[in-house]
């Protein structure tokens, strides 16, 4: 082991005792003087009335030396009756790092390296099952920790109430605050516009793509439906709002003076870097004919391409007039100057004078289909890269398809399209997404190596994004994009991050966070503030009641994003993927959560007669940074709401409701003892759905409302109601209030806290049933009107 200081903990006397909701067994609680001789009455080790968690003494250790005991039998032996060992720790310095050892009769043991004590109060809870994996609990004779670093000057820790404990157990909350901070309250401004707030990326962005004509101005989308553009080369961002481009798919393109978009079969263009948006005259489709990609081509962008599923069209007048080729699917498009380039059907066919004449190009395989082309052009000469369907051959010529070259592109192909890009005005340097990897050639496609990567190391500047590195959740699929007119300046969009290089892939740089860094004493969470870039779903937004710096927000994917300056920057704490509501102890800093697995939910892929497995009610002591079970009795599938019940709350005995959502255990459940335990609750919902989604209580009247979502077979579109229930008495006996409206697709709803019986209630429009909106009762469901669709 390692030699460092040590500290060898034989523990007693036992004191037996109840934990709230299940039993502990007090190793030592430091009240006496009985606890020193534990330690040979140390020099470094003393009783002291400061950081006490239980009675009114702690340990404090200087960590200078080491310290054994001589007796082996103040040791309870027998772990195996509990669940976990409990340690109140409280570091004055700060953060420090601690080996941990557990040794059983035969001397089997279980390490824990580099476990972190941050500074300020810290509750530790060791899981024995995870212990008893490696060694026998039964016969536990030893358990000892050392500061796994060598401080100058010796590190110093209090220690208090180390016990074993079994089933459900809670600390008591924090005291509050003794008073709150004098903080001015925001003002409000009529017609004064959003702050976008939070942390960037997070979603899986794609299509990315870069101006020709102005080095600064780029875009970008997500798969929660943004289109963002950057007109300052990444350092802010901003969406373009949907109902200006409805229905937009796919890169941008770019003239001298516009941005053009595709959707919904029609091309919206931008004359002032997405400010304002018009829509083009209808194109000269065809029956049942969709479009798939919209390019700019020719000297000076000159022509606007549209590749449809039966051909391609051409305007030289920016959408007023169009020429049809019927050339079958585009799969791709690209150009040399005023030289065409299109990947079409089993075809690959070339212009040389802007479209008005085409040729066939031969690249000798005749039974594959090119999918993605590049080409480039300088003084010595030019060059055309095919990428064929098979997703790993590479044709290339260097003579305008006199003669071609066959090489294979390394790594794995990509789960997204496989896509080739390089500078037109340059010839040795190509790209090309594989498997979570970016791909780098400098020698005609003939050799390749990494450019982009987090498995197997992690390419340079990587490691410094909030996602890929510090959160370490890979790149999965990789979208790319390559400055038409400079080949050190690369795009890449992956599932959570955007990066941009300016040395032709070589490094890399995050391009959707503003970094602060680890401004919290005691936290390892890494604080960061929005450039624009934010997606994923936001589901609720918090400010803490007792101090207004302190805010939160809970989110889908990254879980819950936290800040302690006011919104000025955010870091991400979660305890799950998603966090569907929060609550705060009223009369504490304590704050609750619902935990979810299971992201996005009750979304179109999450509507489904099935199992979800993950969730759990949740709770954090210190503002978010450390999350803790509450509670059992609920079942393992996701947490969808979390409600504290303040009709029926006294003091700190607080009621609570919680709904969970799926399959094997979907339902309203209740807790009357804090969160220790819950039981589900009876008499609401339909047999054939347990997508229960959210639970309210009004807090004058008592009043519960909750809403279950809709639910269909997998493979189909036929949704099947839930219901939005109502109980007046306690839960007794339930009503479906909203089964005049028979909503299909419910989401979530509100009340009016000075409005008894006013609900407000979201719902979706599934297939075969236009009931989107909102509807609004005054009487408790009696009566509904619909105020939104």
């Amino acid at each position: 082991m390692n030699p460092n200081p040590l500290l060898l903990l034989l523990l007693a006397p036992l004191i037996p005792g109840v934990a709230e909701g299940g039993k502990t067994l007090t190793l030592s609680d430091f009240e006496d003087s009985a606890s020193l001789r534990l330690w040979g009455k140390p020099d470094h080790a003393q009783l002291v009335e400061k950081h006490a968690t239980s009675g009114k003494q702690a340990l404090k250790v200087t960590l200078s030396k080491s310290l054994a005991s001589g007796s082996w039998s103040r040791l309870p032996s027998d772990w195996s009756r509990f669940d976990h060992l409990r340690i109140d720790f409280f570091n004055p310095g700060k953060l420090m790092k601690l080996a941990l050892r557990f040794k059983d009769g035969s001397g089997k043991g279980y390490d824990l390296w580099n476990y972190e004590i941050p500074n300020g109060p810290h509750r530790a809870a060791f899981e024995l099952k995870k212990i008893g994996a490696k060694m026998n609990l039964s016969d536990v004779r030893q358990f000892w920790f050392h500061e796994s670093g060598k401080s100058s000057p010796p590190a110093v820790l209090y220690l208090d109430n180390v016990r074993l404990t079994a089933g459900t157990s809670m600390p008591p909350p924090p005291k509050p605050p003794s008073s709150r901070p004098e903080r001015p309250a925001p003002v409000a401004v009529r017609g004064g516009g959003f702050v976008n707030l939070g942390v960037g990326g997070g979603g899986y962005m794609h299509s990315p793509s870069l101006s020709p004509h102005d080095p600064l101005l780029m875009q970008t989308s997500c798969d929660m439906g943004g289109r963002y553009l950057s007109s300052d080369g990444g350092k802010s961002w901003t969406m373009v709002p949907f109902w200006k481009i409805p229905g937009h798919s796919g890169r941008a393109a770019f003239d001298p003076g516009n941005v053009y978009l595709l959707g919904g079969n029609r091309v919206s263009s931008s004359p002032d870097k997405g400010k304002t948006w018009n829509v083009l005259p209808a194109l000269p489709l065809e029956e049942k004919e969709k479009t798939l990609l919209v390019r700019t081509l020719g000297t000076k962008s000159g022509i606007l391409a549209v590749g449809t599923d039966r051909g391609l069209l051409l305007s030289s007048d920016r959408g007023a007039n169009w020429k049809r080729l019927s050339f079958g699917q585009i799969h791709d498009l690209d150009h040399l100057g005023d030289a065409l380039f299109v990947a079409a059907g089993k075809t690959l066919k070339a212009s040389r004078d802007l479209g008005r004449s085409w040729s066939d190009l031969n690249f000798g395989i005749p039974d594959n289909q090119a999918i993605s082309l590049a080409c480039g052009q300088d003084d010595k000469g030019m060059v055309l890269h095919a990428l064929l369907d098979d997703k790993d051959t590479l044709v290339t010529t260097l003579d305008w398809g006199k003669n071609w070259v066959s090489n294979q592109v390394g790594g794995k192909p990509s789960r997204s399209a496989s896509t080739l890009d390089m500078a037109a005005n340059q010839t040795r340097i190509l790209f090309v997404n594989r498997s979570e990897e970016l791909w780098r050639s400098v020698d005609f496609g003939k050799s390749w190596e990494r450019s982009i990567y987090a498995r197997r190391g992690v390419a340079p500047g990587v490691e410094n994004s909030e996602f890929c590195g510090r959160r370490k959740w890979g790149f999965g699929r990789i979208n790319f994009a390559v400055d038409p007119v400079d080949a050190s300046r690369v795009m890449v969009t992956c599932m959570s991050d955007l990066f941009l290089s300016v040395d032709a892939g070589k490094t890399w740089q995050q391009s959707y966070n503003d970094d602060v860094g680890r401004i919290q004493p005691g936290s390892k969470d890494f604080f960061c503030r929005t450039r624009g870039l934010t997606m994923t779903s936001a589901w609720q937004y918090h400010v803490d009641p007792w101090d207004r710096k302190y805010q939160y927000v809970c989110y889908t994917d990254f879980g819950f994003i936290r800040s302690i300056d006011g919104g000025g920057s955010w870091a991400g704490s979660p305890p799950a993927n998603s966090v569907y509501a929060m609550q705060f102890h009223p009369n504490s800093t304590r704050i609750f959560g619902a935990a979810s697995s299971v992201h996005d939910i009750p979304g179109w892929g999450f509507t489904y007669d099935k199992f979800y497995k993950g969730g759990r009610v949740v709770y954090s002591d210190d503002r978010g940074d450390t999350w803790h079970t509450l509670g059992k009795g609920y079942p393992d599938i996701p947490c969808t709401f979390l409600e504290l019940d303040r009709f029926r709350s006294k003091g700190n005995d607080l009621v609570f409701w919680a709904t969970f959502y799926g399959n094997k255990g979907g339902g309203l459940y209740r807790s009357d003892d804090s969160g220790l335990n819950w039981r589900p609750v009876k008499g609401l919902g339909y047999p054939h759905n347990d997508h229960f989604l959210e639970v309210r209580v009004h807090p004058k009247t008592g009043e519960i409302f909750v809403s279950v979502s809709g639910t269909r077979k997998e493979g189909t579109k036929d949704f099947k109601t839930g219901g939005f229930w109502y109980s007046k008495n306690d839960g007794k006996s339930w009503t479906d209030v909203a089964k005049s409206l028979d909503l299909r697709w419910q989401e979530r709803f509100a009340l009016v806290p000075s409005q008894p019986g006013t609900v407000y209630l979201a719902t979706s429009t599934p297939p075969w049933h236009r009931q989107g909106g909102v509807y609004r009762t005054t009487d408790s469901g009696k009566t509904w009107k619909q105020v939104l669709d």
